[in-house]
């Protein structure tokens, strides 16, 4: 009687001495709707089974030239996932023991009935769902951590990366084989800075039994910049009862979005808080400032000889300074948007100021990392920012320095970053804001407004020896010309 419900016809290999008990065989399999091929020595078997790929396999251990079991030995070597079921007129414990190191599924002591094969042919049969079930849940699996946008990474306890998904490549601009390559890998991605913590944390977690945790760190682009993320270990759910773990996976998730977010929402505070303030100031200083000069005037004019109205005068020219830097940075500011390449602009402001500081020795290194070169934003303004920014780097720099400037895309921000390798700045704290009046410092708190104007921000961070500045641009602003 066919079996109907089996739409897929397994390809059956019988090997057995036996010719009578081989054909009866043959006619069940073929009756109940598979591929049998009968072979009656071993050396047959062999020959057939390197040539059809078979999904089950009935072998007699009792056979002249070879026994079963050094058959199925030489059938695993080829292919070590074939199914294999044992026959035998004379079975001992000895052959059981030896099949199942061999690596036999079932096993079946002749005479048999048919009933028996038929329950091992359904035990066959249900395994091999199960197996496919479990395959397709784990080749889904692997697609989903080798697309999911976060970094998943496995360490071995010499922190030695054993693991990484393919978000590598869109996160830090590796890609699989590069980053698997090297052992030491993610180690040599850790901001110089944070290092150290990382390190400790992540050997911590090996001594502590798996322990769980997570922590911001900053990691270095192939490019040189910054990625600001999230390190987690993933919990295990299994049962871990030996001292010693193997191995620990992390999820490493990139929040550079959310932090330039956050910083652009403090400064932007800062910005509303510290305009308040200077409108106060200029409205509660200025009359009395001129009423004090006035003053300072008559003195002289009564006292020529007395220094006293000369001081008084000098300290009202330095709070008129003061009031004119404010009035200037609170001045409202016209954005008009045109769409032009950043790669000319950045050019064109070079060189238009080569000539002023051609006998610095200062050089440029320009690099243009992102994908597009046109942007929408009013390029006035941008070249006026681009020109004070690099104006204010080469004077702090020394004779012969080299000023970096990059641009590059990271998340939904486009940059363009100026980095001064060989200076730092005094007062970073105080850097930004208009009252400062060191003459380097001048033009950063309009150059920041400025930017805050056309949508963006200007941000800064020290580094060691240099100091960097950042022109961070909506990514909308990229966007709006690829329609």
């Amino acid at each position: 009687m066919n079996n109907t419900e089996n739409t897929y016809k397994e390809k059956i290999l019988v090997v057995d001495d036996d010719i009578v008990l081989s054909d009866l065989l043959a006619d069940f399999f073929l009756e109940q709707g598979h591929e049998p091929t009968i072979c009656n020595n071993p050396i047959q078997a062999l020959e057939a089974f390197k040539k059809i790929g078979f999904d089950l396999v009935f072998i007699d251990i009792n056979m002249p030239e070879m026994n079963g079991l050094e058959l199925a030995t030489r059938l695993k070597q080829i292919n070590s996932s074939i199914e294999i079921i044992f026959m035998t007129g004379y079975g001992s414990f000895d052959n059981a023991v030896q099949a199942i190191k061999i690596g036999a599924y079932d096993y079946l002591r002749k005479p048999f009935v048919l009933n028996e094969l038929k329950l091992c042919l359904k035990r066959f049969q249900e395994r091999r769902k199960l197996i496919e079930q479990a395959n397709k849940a784990t080749e889904h699996y692997f697609q989903l951590v080798q697309n999911i946008p976060i970094l998943i990474i496995s360490m071995d306890k010499d922190l030695n990366l054993i693991f990484i998904n393919k978000a590598c490549k869109t996160i830090l601009g590796y890609s699989v084989d590069e980053a698997i390559s090297d052992p030491e890998w993610f180690l040599k991605r850790i901001y110089t800075k944070d290092y150290e913590h990382i390190r400790t944390n992540l050997i911590s977690a090996f001594q502590s039994n798996n322990k769980s945790f997570a922590m911001e760190c900053i990691l270095i682009h192939r490019d040189g910049h910054m990625i600001h993320t999230i390190i987690s270990s993933i919990p295990s759910t299994v049962v871990i009862k030996s001292p010693e773990i193997k191995s620990i996976e992390y999820m490493i998730m990139d929040i550079t979005d959310r932090i330039l977010i956050e910083n652009e929402t403090v400064q932007r505070e800062k910005l509303k808080l510290l305009s308040a303030i200077s409108e106060e100031v200029v409205h509660e200083f200025r009359n009395p400032l001129t009423s004090i000069g006035g003053f300072a005037r008559r003195i002289q004019k009564k006292c020529p000889a007395s220094t006293e109205g000369d001081i008084i005068l000098a300290e009202c020219k330095r709070l008129e300074n003061l009031i004119y830097r404010l009035t200037e940075y609170l001045k409202p500011i016209e954005v008009n948007f045109h769409k032009f390449s950043v790669k000319d602009l950045i050019t064109d402001c070079v060189e238009s100021i080569r000539d002023e500081f051609d006998n610095s020795g200062i050089t440029f290194e320009i690099i243009f990392l992102a994908s597009t070169t046109t942007i929408v934003t009013d390029n006035d303004l941008l070249k006026r920012i681009i020109l004070g920014l690099i104006k204010n780097s080469i004077k702090e720099m020394p004779q012969g320095g080299i000023l970096h400037i990059k641009t590059f895309e990271q998340g939904n921000k486009y940059n363009i970053e100026f980095k001064n390798t060989e200076s730092k700045i005094k007062d970073p704290d105080s850097c930004l804001m208009p009252f400062n009046e060191a003459n380097y410092y001048n033009d950063l708190p309009i150059l920041f407004r400025l930017a805050k104007n056309m949508g963006g921000l200007l941000s800064f961070r020290q580094e060691d020896d240099s100091m960097i500045f950042t022109i961070s641009l909506q990514r909308q602003m990229v966007e709006r010309i690829k329609t």
